[in-house]
């Protein structure tokens, strides 16, 4: 009896084995693990979803193509832009025109499966660049944390979240840094904007306003009257400039930036106060490089805070 118990047994151990290795197989031929779908909400408060990670991708601004560029995305096309120090990745895609002209024909035969656009300048044009086969996720970076979140948005939308919490961090550390130079000796300080044919003066609000405040600068212009048209902005009133008094006049510009220096000494030579400003009797007048401030800097928005931190200590 105790032998056909045992024959008994063993075949019975054979079965489970046979039965156990069969459903192994099994799971391994055919997980049942699915990967999640991306979705993320852009700054226009769109809502938009892929199956995976993005692989190809077409900016409208410098700043983004930066992005993404800095956490290993695909970039196939970018806009026009007289900026050399961009990362090789960027210089090397196609351009596309700009972001107030975007050539949808050149964006089309590019075939990307993301274009990141401006809030402020292609909500209009998000149909036609949809038209294109591409779905559009619209930035804004009208402060520093705007932009870091920008980071970590694309950074979702790539499938390289990991790299976009690490850039972001990096960031952090080295705005703090820059940031800590003027702490205890913060200086008046006005951002003059070169927009076509006036001069404005930039409010914390803005992104060059927000920088400012970061690099331990007393923004002047925190009182102005704003503007309707142009959130974060004010007319340059010479009267209030020079009652202020600021220690130091930054000029900004998307253009020439010598042309925004003329027009700057034109708007002096107007009216004999202006000699009596601490800037202007100091030689405190700086032009600073539009790659940093005349558009969003990207990932590189620590050194536009490293440049301003440097000039206010400078003006002592």
């Amino acid at each position: 009896m105790l032998r056909v118990f045992n024959r008994s047994a063993s075949k019975l151990a054979l079965a489970a084995i046979l039965v156990f290795s069969s459903l192994s197989t099994a799971a391994v031929a055919a997980p049942t693990t699915t990967v999640s779908k991306i979705t993320v909400t852009d700054f226009a408060g769109r809502s938009i979803t892929f199956d995976k990670p993005v692989k190809s991708v077409v900016t409208l601004a410098a700043g983004d193509a930066q992005i993404v560029a800095a956490l290993g995305g695909n970039l196939v096309g970018r806009p026009k832009t007289s900026n050399t120090k961009l990362p090789k990745a960027v210089l090397d895609a196609a351009v596309i025109g700009s972001a107030h002209t975007p050539n949808y024909e050149l964006i089309t035969a590019l075939k990307p499966e993301l274009i990141i656009g401006s809030k402020s300048l292609n909500v209009k044009d998000v149909k036609a660049l949809e038209a294109t086969g591409a779905k559009v996720f619209l930035t804004n970076s009208e402060s520093v944390n705007e932009i870091k979140e920008s980071v970590l948005k694309i950074g979702q939308l790539l499938g390289k979240s990991e790299r976009a919490k690490a850039t972001a961090q990096a960031m952090d550390v080295k705005l703090q840094l820059a940031g800590k130079i003027n702490k205890d000796n913060p200086k008046k300080a006005l951002i003059v904007y070169g927009a076509p044919g006036t001069l404005l003066a930039a409010m914390p609000d803005s992104l060059p306003g927000d920088l400012l405040t970061r690099a331990g600068g007393k923004n002047v212009a925190s009182d102005f009257p704003k503007m309707e048209k142009m959130s974060g902005y004010a007319q340059l009133s010479a009267e209030r400039v020079i009652a202020s008094n600021p220690d130091v006049v930054f000029l900004i510009t998307h253009g020439d930036p010598e042309a925004v220096k003329k027009a700057f000494d034109a708007e002096i030579s107007k009216n004999a106060s202006w000699s009596s400003l601490t800037a202007v009797k100091k030689d405190h007048i700086v032009i600073l490089p539009s790659h940093l401030f005349g558009t969003n800097p990207g990932t590189k928005i620590f050194d536009s805070l490293q440049v301003l931190a440097t000039h206010l200590k400078e003006a002592e």
